[in-house]
């Protein structure tokens, strides 16, 4: 596990809080505010769901879940499920109603934030300090 743990439970604590939200009807405006356009739901999908599963991949880099004979990265696994229990979800709540363009949507997000985790990243070395690696100073009198 690496340091991306905390904020990956944070954001998934979140994304239930949204489920919640949305599930009983108490979504806060400014949350709405953020896809009140067309198709902005959709959108909200690809965006909560790719970032979930690149903040779990991120915390569980190297782990694979084997499922048969396939290997799986655990993110995405949690991502997924997670997606498709939210829309499950929906027939047991009034005024909800499930949608294949959501969990699509999700699916997409949760491959596009699972394929930008396994990118490398690219560090930068710490600046060097010039003066140390030259024998002349400034200052200095020749």
């Amino acid at each position: 596990m690496t340091s991306w743990l905390l904020p990956a439970l944070a954001f998934l604590l979140f994304m239930l809080l949204i489920a919640w939200w949305a599930d009983t009807g108490s979504m806060p405006d400014i949350i709405k505010s953020l896809y009140a356009f067309p198709h902005g739901d959709l959108l909200g999908h690809f965006v909560l769901y790719g970032l979930l599963a690149y903040l779990l991949e991120r915390a569980f880099p190297r782990r694979r879940l084997r499922i048969g004979r396939w290997k799986f990265p655990p993110g995405a696994v949690v991502a997924i499920l997670g997606a498709t229990l939210e829309e499950a979800s929906q027939f047991f709540f009034v005024g909800r109603s499930p949608d294949g363009f959501d969990l699509l949507c999700g699916a997409l997000g949760i491959l596009a934030g699972s394929l930008l985790a396994r990118l490398p990243v690219r560090r930068q070395p710490p600046p060097q300090d010039d003066a140390k690696d030259d024998d002349r100073h400034d200052d200095d009198p020749e």
